[in-house]
């Protein structure tokens, strides 16, 4: 059977090894996993590796810039369009992809900024080793 959801237990494994080493493998995550029985079905997994494979291939499109040529759309039925942007010619779908791309490159600039703040704090702390202030 399909399980959809992470059990308390694993969560607190996994949570507990982060905190303890300040760093988790992949590979021990998916091992708690194990342990604990998260399993997928198998058919919905082969769908999902089909989907993330043509995700890439169309991703992978490129113009001579190195900017993608096709982005996905979700139509009304809750399909999934692939869409030349040369050939588009829906305000809807285009203001669709912006909006996405938007969202993505406000979370990876809040991502960043962490990085950035952390960065700035392991300077510091180096700077005063040495002596200075």
């Amino acid at each position: 059977m399909a399980q959809k959801k992470i059990p308390i237990e694993a969560r607190r494994e996994i949570y507990t090894l982060l905190s303890d080493q300040l760093q988790v493998k992949a590979s021990d995550v998916t091992a708690v996993l194990k342990k604990y029985g998260v399993v997928g079905d198998a058919e919905r997994l082969q769908e999902r590796y089909r989907r993330r494979l043509a995700q890439s291939l169309m991703s992978a499109l490129r113009d001579e810039q190195g900017r993608r040529e096709v982005f996905a759309v979700v139509n009304a039925s809750g399909d999934v369009l692939y869409v030349p942007i040369e050939y588009c010619n829906s305000r809807a779908e285009l203001k669709q992809i912006r909006q996405r791309m938007r969202r993505q490159m406000i979370g990876l600039d809040l991502s960043s900024g962490k990085v950035d703040d952390r960065l700035h704090d392991l300077d510091q702390f180096a700077n005063r080793l040495k002596g200075g202030r």
